[in-house]
């Protein structure tokens, strides 16, 4: 579990607070967090605690054509997060994105995926975000089982996916 809540001290003010799953590493996702987090209209529209691998995120910087200035926060640090910059990577360190193939499902991806959108769901049950969003999983993907997962896991935390979350947001990044 992610042992953190963000400081209550943090100047996020009132955007919501959203953690931010990047989902199965077969598709895109590396690549539209990236944006995600590149876009300032995104942004301003939320503070971002995006959960998943610094190695993972830096590919998707790379492939996306942006540079990010990410705070990280790794389990098991004695500090807070730190929500001042607006967003920070919860680094699971769990995938490194040269052992997955880009269009090709993998246990390992599937795992990276699930895992971060279970970690999302406990930060935020435990009180550390307002809402739990992710990036796109594959198709081919089990998603019953991620469904159910959802639906066990997730309880009373609103969950939504990222398209469905820009186009309730000012956010108009191309994702």
């Amino acid at each position: 579990m992610v042992n953190a809540r963000p400081s209550t001290a943090a100047p996020h003010g009132t955007k919501p607070v959203l953690a931010l799953a990047m989902g199965d590493p077969a598709g895109v996702s590396f690549e539209l967090t990236a944006r995600l987090l590149a876009d300032p209209e995104c942004r301003q529209a939320a503070t971002y605690i995006v959960i998943g691998d610094a190695r993972a995120l830096a590919e998707g910087a790379r492939i996306a054509g942006v540079t990010l200035d990410l705070p990280v926060w790794r389990p098991g640090s004695n500090s807070e997060i730190d929500l001042s910059k607006g967003a920070v990577l919860v680094d699971l360190g769990h995938l490194d994105p040269a052992s997955v193939t880009t269009g090709e499902s993998s246990k390992a991806g599937g795992a990276f995926g699930l895992r971060n959108f279970r970690r999302a769901l406990q930060l935020a049950r435990a009180g550390g975000a307002d809402a739990v969003t992710f990036t796109r999983y594959q198709p081919s993907a089990n998603v019953s089982v991620f469904h159910s997962h959802c639906v066990a896991v997730s309880g009373a935390v609103p969950v939504c996916s990222l398209r469905q979350l820009l186009s309730f947001s000012r956010c108009t990044a191309s994702v």
